[in-house]
């Protein structure tokens, strides 16, 4: 499949795109289906189509027919105790087990974890303070007392001073590709 839809709308029609109809849309998508066009990518195609048609060419009764495909959610993979136990233990340093950790105990963002405060910490209601976080939001996530022991003897060990996982330089912080690393990497 061509990465340009349009190419790809042009050579399915045999004109030119602007054309198109709200026939031979709909048509162009039952063919994206019938070739096993993912429905990300189809989605994305159709997202070019409603600009293309709505707002370049005004004529957003084209696209009338043509509707975004639903993608059921799937639920994560649930690693088991020992699975997280040796992911943890694979990561080496302290302080990337924490980082590993709070990625995968607390749910929270590679973006997220680097920002992580010492004072974000809330060890008495077991609460971790995330500021700033997916849209800009702040929020909380739960802190589990095996968490807990991990990010203490990471602070221990680092005498983190505002930073809870700082970088390879001390008043720098550790780099969110760092930890998308050590997930692809372990």
């Amino acid at each position: 499949m061509e990465d340009d839809w349009t190419l790809n709308l042009t050579r399915f029609l045999g004109r030119s795109p602007d054309t198109a109809e709200a026939e031979d849309l709909r048509r162009y998508q039952l063919s994206l289906v019938e070739q096993g066009v993912s429905s990300t990518t189809l989605n994305a195609i159709i997202t070019g189509l409603r600009f293309f048609f709505e707002v370049t060419l005004d004529r957003p009764t084209a696209i009338k027919k043509i509707r975004h495909v639903y993608e059921p959610r799937k639920l994560p993979e649930i690693l088991s105790l020992d699975e997280v136990t040796r992911l943890l233990q694979a990561a080496g340093s302290l302080k990337y087990q924490a980082a590993l950790g709070v990625a995968y105990g607390a749910g929270l963002r590679a973006k997220e974890i680097v920002h992580l405060k010492v004072t974000d910490i809330d060890s008495e209601r077991m609460l971790i303070r995330v500021e700033q976080g997916n849209g800009q939001r702040d929020r909380q996530a739960m802190l589990s007392p095996a968490l807990l022991r991990i990010l203490r003897a990471r602070w221990r060990e680092g005498r983190a001073e505002h930073k809870l996982l700082p970088g390879f330089l001390r008043r720098t912080q550790i780099h969110t590709r760092t930890i998308e690393a050590l997930c692809h990497y372990l």
